[in-house]
């Protein structure tokens, strides 16, 4: 079972939890907790689908060979305030 699935069941057990509860502190409670599990399986699932997109991107990108040479250049912060010859 993937992990995203299982958030989601424990969501759904507190869901069900939540309609049975007696009073509105617990209902409150169990609200807050299946919330935070469904947003974890939610999240869990589009991490899932964003891996899959970039390896499906690492795979279809052309060769180190292929590809163009990036260059960096690194560039100095400019000087500020008075130079010592200025003063």
């Amino acid at each position: 079972m993937r992990n995203a699935e299982l958030y989601l069941e424990i969501a759904s057990h507190y869901r069900a939890a939540m309609l049975k509860a007696p009073d509105p502190f617990s209902r409150w409670h169990l609200e807050i907790l299946e919330r935070s599990y469904r947003m974890v399986g939610e999240s869990e699932t589009l991490l899932e689908r964003s891996s899959g997109f970039a390896r499906t991107l690492v795979q279809s990108a052309p060769r180190s060979a292929e590809r163009p040479q990036m260059l960096l250049r690194i560039v100095p912060p400019a000087a500020t305030g008075p130079k010592s010859g200025d003063l």
